[in-house]
């Protein structure tokens, strides 16, 4: 998954927002799933296939940042596929979808993650 371009454009998105003014809950919430999915990308990338890596970063983000966030950048993701070098597919965003949906069911802490992993790898078992 292309995770660089994406912080890069959230970085850009987020700076004329922000003004002189301090950030409010939402642009707070947004920046979270930017800087969640940077810190977590040594993890994503060692995942299987492309729908894994939807699905699973999509449950870490949902569990850190709330599920809006975490669909918010599936959505700009698949966005910067359509004008970038990417290929946009919609079973991408569906991938997505159900580690949300995951990702709002298997709670909070160290276990999460390794949750929110063997749930998508159960859907997206190929590699």
């Amino acid at each position: 998954m292309k995770l660089f371009p994406i912080i890069l454009l959230i970085a850009f998105l987020s700076e004329g927002s922000a003004g002189a003014s301090t950030p409010n809950l939402e642009e707070e919430k947004f920046l979270c799933s930017g800087v969640q999915a940077f810190q977590l990308r040594k993890q994503v990338l060692q995942l299987p296939n492309d729908k894994t890596k939807h699905c699973a970063l999509s449950c870490f983000l949902t569990w850190r940042c709330g599920p809006l966030d975490a669909w918010e950048l599936g959505a700009l993701k698949e966005v910067w596929d359509l004008f970038g070098p990417g290929q946009a597919e919609w079973s991408d965003l569906e991938a997505d979808g159900r580690g949300i949906f995951f990702g709002v069911r298997v709670g909070i802490g160290r276990k999460a993650d390794r949750q929110c992993i063997n749930l998508c790898k159960s859907i997206y078992p190929g590699g």
